[in-house]
């Protein structure tokens, strides 16, 4: 078990390394980044937070015992290319069903107007 967790927590940085590292990048090169999400359990179920429109909280927690000073500086440099993470968040907007229906009907008519003309052309 324990070299699962290990295993979840090491893809968990990996990922968390590139996207801290693309935040400087065009958006372009962003959006093709190959991320390891399905490398473990723990990143496939943290994806949609980490990709998605979410806003996102880490808590990282050290010990000051002299005996996990490596292990503290560690999650402190993970803590800190994590903060470098930036999400875009938009509002999640709920529409009924007439609303949506008004919205299909709309986009089907500029549809055929834009068909109509290219036959015309053609």
């Amino acid at each position: 078990e324990g070299k699962f967790i290990n295993k979840s927590l090491l893809t968990l940085s990996k990922i968390i390394q590139k996207l801290s590292a693309q935040q400087g990048s065009k958006e372009a090169n962003a959006a093709n980044m190959h991320l390891p999400f399905r490398e473990s359990k723990l990143t496939r179920l943290l994806q949609p937070g980490l990709r998605g429109n979410a806003q996102v909280t880490v808590v990282c927690t050290v010990t000051p015992s002299d005996r996990s000073v490596e292990e503290s500086l560690n999650t402190l440099k993970f803590a800190s290319r994590a903060k470098r993470i930036r999400q875009r968040v938009s509002k999640n907007e709920v529409v009924d069903n007439s609303t949506l229906l008004a919205q299909y009907k709309s986009e089907i008519e500029k549809l055929r107007a834009e068909l109509a003309v290219a036959q015309q052309i053609a």
